[in-house]
């Protein structure tokens, strides 16, 4: 697949209308941090499982911390690839500079996509867990 079909493929994974997501993959690494089919598939069309990997840690502290303290309510993962540089980005407000940034080399296609963080507390009862979704699956 050359990198402008890649490119529209995965921009139709993260566009496609979905009613909520319909599983919950729990990170090997950080048990405290799930992901839905909708990344996955993602992550497998764009062969970047890194990506998963990368967020399941210093994004998702930094935004596990600014909601259980209630001064955020989800964060958006903003990731754009340009010749072959991947920029990606944590905000926690509209408008806000970015809590964390991340620059690396990466085989995506050029092209940007957004991913949400959020918390749920009905997946592991008793504790909340910081959750990786599309947009959609909201």
């Amino acid at each position: 697949m050359i990198n402008s079909e890649k490119a529209k493929a995965l921009s139709d994974i993260v566009s496609r209308a979905r009613n909520g997501c319909d599983g919950h993959i729990r990170h090997a690494l950080n048990r405290g941090f799930v992901y839905t089919s909708g990344v996955d598939e993602f992550a497998k069309a764009g062969e970047c499982h890194w990506l998963i990997d990368l967020l399941a840690f210093e994004p998702a502290k930094i935004f596990a911390t600014e909601w259980d303290f209630g001064r955020c309510g989800h964060g958006m993962i903003h990731v754009g690839v340009r010749n072959g540089f991947a920029r990606i980005e944590l905000t926690l407000e509209d408008g806000a500079p970015p809590a964390w940034r991340y620059t690396t080399h990466t085989t995506l296609p050029d092209g940007s996509w957004e991913f949400m963080l959020a918390r749920d507390g009905l997946l592991d009862p008793g504790r909340n867990v910081t959750v990786l979704l599309l947009p959609a699956e909201y």
